[in-house]
């Protein structure tokens, strides 16, 4: 009996805590689609990259509201990561082994680079802080640095 009556209190806690944690700071602000499995935002905060099996969708900030701007879909596959560079100049994707760096200027993005000679474990990307190296990690261990910039 007693344990029934633990369950039930915690039960009910969990649920006055879900409310009051959905009351407090969640917002929806859209619901976009296709699901994305990544996110991630521009230095500045007015860029969003999302990426997954529809590719990588950028959206544009207006009054807190995401606009779609473009759509990228120079993978073939499922997009694992994307990261800008700190100063926002590029954006790098990662998809089976395959990274694609795009320059970034004024809301248009340019291929300007391809690695496709990396292990396909490798699922994350990440710039150096000034921005002149990119670096990918897996699953085996493997990390995998290229110079972007001289």
């Amino acid at each position: 009996m007693r344990a029934k009556y633990i369950f039930t209190l915690l039960f009910s806690l969990l649920i006055l805590a879900s409310a009051k944690a959905q009351d407090l700071n969640t917002k929806i602000v859209a619901d976009l689609k296709p699901a994305s499995d990544v996110v991630t935002f521009s230095p500045d905060g007015q860029l969003m990259a999302t990426a997954g099996w529809g590719g990588v969708r950028i959206y544009k900030f207006n009054n807190a509201n995401p606009i779609l701007i473009t759509t990228l879909k120079d993978h073939r596959s499922r997009v694992f990561s994307v990261s800008f560079s700190a100063d926002g100049k590029y954006l790098a994707t990662i998809s089976f082994g395959i990274v694609k760096v795009f320059s970034v200027s004024n809301g248009s993005f340019s291929l300007i680079k391809s690695l496709d000679d990396i292990s396909d474990d490798v699922e994350s990307v990440s710039f150096s802080p000034d921005g002149k190296y990119l670096a990918t990690g897996g699953i085996d261990g493997t990390i995998i640095y290229e110079i972007i910039e001289n």
